[in-house]
């Protein structure tokens, strides 16, 4: 009787070892396999912005409110004959500024997937040589899509940090060239307000601005 009892437990003594070695071999590839679908894809938060900035550097520099043709038609003009000292003057490039709707994919690591769409927008009057009087007004526009890394490397409650880079394109109307590369280099971003409704600031350097930038984004 008591060598059938010692051998009963014998067995179960052995047997839940092993029970609990199947189970914890079971459980942890479940973990495995939930961790690989959990992360499959980071958990995700999207949010949009609305930017402005005053500085459109690049475009406001290369704008000259004339085609490449007029220009050389008006320089062969001007040395053929007395329009060479009283020929049409150029005025200052004008600009509203540049303005901004950001697309931002934010990962749980920090990291975000970031897309600017721009548009700026710029004249330039030329005057008479003679009297000084306004002769015509040319516009410009350009529009840019630059796709950017984006990495939040300070989060709290009400106020989030960044900096980000991107590299894309601007199609430019009214200018000698149609299609030109652009890029954008933000060292220094920050988000200010709360889980829904923020305001941005910025200070960056490329194509769509150099200096700094003020908005307003929402989270969903």
């Amino acid at each position: 009787m008591y060598k059938k009892l010692t051998i009963i437990a014998f067995a179960l003594i052995m047997v839940v070892p092993a029970y609990a070695q199947q189970t914890y071999a079971e459980a942890k590839r479940a973990f495995k396999r939930e961790y690989r679908e959990a992360h499959r894809y980071d958990p995700v938060s999207h949010s949009f912005s609305l930017q402005y900035s005053r500085q459109p550097f690049f475009a406001r520099n290369n704008f000259n409110g004339y085609t490449l043709k007029q220009l050389s038609n008006s320089s062969e003009n001007k040395s053929n004959s007395l329009s060479y000292v009283y020929g049409d003057n150029l005025g200052s490039t004008k600009s509203i500024g540049t303005f901004l709707l950001e697309y931002n994919m934010i990962f749980s690591s920090g990291r975000a997937f970031s897309c600017d769409l721009g548009a700026a927008f710029f004249s330039r009057d030329r005057f008479s040589g003679i009297d000084g009087k306004q002769l015509q007004s040319k516009k410009g526009a350009v529009i840019y899509v630059v796709p950017k890394y984006k990495y939040f490397y300070l989060t709290r409650k009400n106020i989030r940090m960044y900096g980000d880079i991107g590299l894309g394109a601007g199609l430019y109307f009214g200018f000698a060239s149609r299609l030109r590369p652009a890029f954008q280099f933000n060292p220094l971003g920050m988000e200010i307000g709360n889980d829904k409704i923020f305001g941005t600031f910025g200070i960056g350097f490329g194509s769509l601005f150099t200096g700094g930038t003020v908005g307003i984004g929402y989270k969903l």
